[in-house]
């Protein structure tokens, strides 16, 4: 006994250090929902007696950024999850349009050409990670509805949007939390570019788990950027 009074069982060092890397299966604030999951787009060709049928999706450019095929009679619906044919994920805030090509028994092909749509932002599962994709459009409906999400969208003296608060929370969520985080930003003018990265790399810093210097902005210039700029956020190796 007189052994074991010398020195007092520390049970509370072991359990923050479990719980230091341990992931809660919760995800923190669950009621924002400002990311879409799953499908960005679905498609419902109401086409039957086909031998062969292709989707294509083409961006405001007139590239095709991604392709559904396949024999007999089209499905009743095709998702797309926002991917493009390289895997990278698709740019929102640009207007999207699809043509849908259909050949019968005889050999005879019919186009049937869909409405333009725009892809909100959504959030991408990849081994490295969660990744985040917004608009400027989509971050600045989110502030204007901010004032319903009560005080907790403060930090310090600086306002955040529920969307940088979403990000944070899903990126804590991954297991790779130590990993450097890259914020990609795309805009029309170097000044645009340079003024949302500063704010997501603000609005981050206090909120991503481990050290604020793992956060990296990477800013482009491109004249066809959506109105507002695109931000994506997302873990880096």
């Amino acid at each position: 006994m007189d052994v074991l009074g010398r020195t007092v069982p520390d049970l509370a060092s072991p359990l923050i250090a479990l719980s230091a890397e341990g992931q809660s299966p919760y995800v923190a604030r669950p009621w924002l929902q400002q990311f879409a999951t799953g499908a960005v787009a679905r498609f419902r060709p109401a086409v039957k007696g086909v031998v062969q049928w292709k989707l294509l999706v083409a961006n405001s450019r007139g590239e095709t950024v991604a392709t559904f095929d396949g024999k007999g009679d089209p499905p009743k619906e095709i998702t797309w999850d926002g991917r493009t044919k390289t895997g990278a994920p698709v740019t929102p805030g640009l207007t999207y349009s699809y043509v849908f090509e259909a050949h019968d028994r005889a050999g005879n092909k019919r186009n049937f050409v869909g409405q333009g749509f725009t892809v909100s932002a959504y959030r991408l599962d990849t081994p490295a990670g969660p990744v985040l994709v917004l608009s400027g459009r989509d971050l600045s409906s989110a502030d204007a509805g901010a004032a319903g999400y009560g005080p907790s969208m403060k930090y310090g003296s600086k306002e955040a949007s529920p969307m940088f608060l979403e990000v944070a929370s899903w990126l804590n969520q991954s297991p790779k939390v130590r990993e450097p985080v890259r914020v990609a930003v795309t805009a029309r003018t170097l000044d645009q570019a340079s003024m949302l990265a500063n704010r997501a790399v603000s609005a981050l810093s206090g909120r991503v788990i481990g050290d604020p210097g793992r956060i990296q902005a990477v800013t482009e210039v491109a004249a066809d950027a959506p109105e507002g700029g695109t931000l994506r956020i997302g873990m880096v190796k």
